[in-house]
């Protein structure tokens, strides 16, 4: 009996809900049948060349300094973007803290007292109070988290997760205000086009009607 309760403790530590990320096939294309995109090939002259950094800063592909310093001050000022990165640094320290699980946890710890002994012989007499000593001491403790049916294993999973999830939704904000400062100021562009040349035709309307 008891070498199988020892088998069946040790048995123990592998069972358990131990998590998998499932492995999902990306898709083959985003286009409708028939249509096909190879951003591989040589670009041709004058072409668009998609790289990381496009993806990174899509912007900067408009050669706009303005539009460039609006969106880099608009992810200093806002507070949506701060929230995140505060949310990122927290589920990343959590990471952090629970990878800790995984490692032997050692603490030290000394002393050092100045005492003096009731009574010492001295030349055969006996001398009260006795001499002054001193006492060193000092300790060493190490312990190891078993991870018993895994429970460790799947809250540092979870906790990865989490940051993950987080620095996705820092980049997603990124993302959405990015396109909405760029939005803003195309259509403002677009909007000071159209007035300049409404202004140009009546300019120009107004020295007919002077003729």
């Amino acid at each position: 009996p008891l070498i199988l309760g020892l088998a069946l403790a040790a048995s123990g530590c592998s069972v358990g809900p131990h998590l998998k990320v499932p492995r999902l096939a990306p898709p083959s294309g985003y286009t409708s049948t028939g249509a096909q995109r190879d951003l591989n090939r040589q670009p041709k002259a004058g072409a668009l060349t998609w790289t990381a950094a496009n993806e990174a800063a899509w912007w900067q592909m408009f050669h706009s300094a303005p539009l460039d310093r609006l969106i880099a001050e608009s992810f200093r000022q806002n507070p949506s973007l701060d929230a995140a990165r505060h949310a990122l640094a927290a589920s990343q320290q959590y990471e952090t803290a629970q990878e800790g699980a995984f490692f032997p946890n050692v603490s030290l710890g000394g002393g050092l007292q100045r005492n003096t002994s009731l009574r010492s012989v001295i030349g055969g007499r006996v001398v009260v109070p006795g001499k002054p000593f001193t006492l060193a001491s000092g300790s060493l403790q190490l312990s190891y988290n078993t991870n018993v049916f895994g429970l460790e294993t799947d809250i540092y999973r979870t906790a990865k997760a989490r940051a993950a999830v987080s620095a996705a939704q820092l980049d997603e904000a990124k993302i959405f205000l990015a396109g909405n400062v760029a939005t803003a100021v195309v259509s403002l562009a677009g909007y000071q086009a159209e007035l300049d040349l409404r202004r140009r035709i009546v300019s120009g309307e107004q020295k007919i009607l002077a003729v």
